[in-house]
């Protein structure tokens, strides 16, 4: 089932509460698929625009029924002002001209364009994430980095293809049976989201100077990626000794018996 475009505006808004309340309906979902252009197909238009038809025919009757009262009321003034000549038209007439320069002055004013989405806003729950981890701090990573990783958190479209979970591997090999290394693929959003634990270990070793060279050139190479258009990294079902990967922990074991 599509949405129309007042409810998919009411999701964005519920997503991003208080975010885009200077614009309408409308130019927040247009602006919305000029970045995310995927999520075209999730909206009926022509339901929309049924609606809009009618809205605008009623509204060109009621401009026609209001005209013609103006005019009704123009002519009966001229009328009036000809017969009697009295103050009542230079009053009239004076209203009149006060009216028509308070309208020239509105539309003259500068017209105020609807604030366009360059980006999206950071969340808060991604700010904590980052704070709690101290990864910025301990890793000595630039503001660039920081800032790519905050975006990264907040993405309200972190899986533009629908790839989330599946199969995947990168041609890792067991070091003890030689088979290959399944995995699933990950969003670099939900990536960092569920290794929230792990980013707050990470943290921890990068500020007692372990593994933290290695660890601040993955962070580093996951932003460089994000910015050149990647959303997905294959995460491998190993087990780790510390330096070799292995597809289960028995083969890990018979491994360290063996070595």
């Amino acid at each position: 089932m599509k949405y129309t475009i007042k409810e998919f505006a009411k999701e964005i808004r519920k997503k991003y509460p208080n975010a885009y309340d200077d614009l309408s309906d409308e130019e927040l979902v247009s602006l919305w698929i000029k970045k995310f252009p995927e999520e075209k197909s999730k909206i009926d238009f022509n339901n929309t625009q049924k609606k809009e038809s009618k809205g605008f025919f009623s509204i060109i009757w009621w401009a026609i029924k209001f005209s013609l009262v103006i005019i009704g009321i123009i002519f009966l003034v001229t009328i009036g002002a000809k017969i009697y000549g009295d103050s009542n038209f230079q009053t009239n007439s004076n209203f009149q001209t006060n009216s028509t320069t308070t309208d020239q002055t509105l539309s003259e004013s500068p017209i105020i364009e609807p604030n366009d989405i360059e980006s999206f806003p950071i969340t808060q729950e991604a700010r904590d994430i980052l704070a709690e981890s101290n990864i910025v701090k301990n890793f000595e990573l630039d503001k660039d980095t920081e800032n790519t990783l905050l975006e990264i958190l907040s993405d309200p479209n972190p899986d533009p293809e629908m790839r989330q979970g599946e199969p995947c591997n990168n041609g890792t090999r067991c070091a003890y049976c030689n088979n290959i290394i399944d995995g699933e693929i990950y969003t670099y959003q939900n990536f960092l989201k569920e290794y929230n634990t792990q980013l707050l270990l990470i943290g921890e070793w990068a500020s007692v100077g372990f593994g933290g060279s290695l660890m601040k050139e993955a962070m580093i190479r996951l932003c460089s990626e994000y910015k050149n258009g990647e959303r997905y990294e294959c995460k491998l079902h190993s087990v780790k000794d510390g330096v070799n990967d292995f597809c289960s922990e028995k083969c890990k074991t018979e491994y360290s018996f063996s070595h």
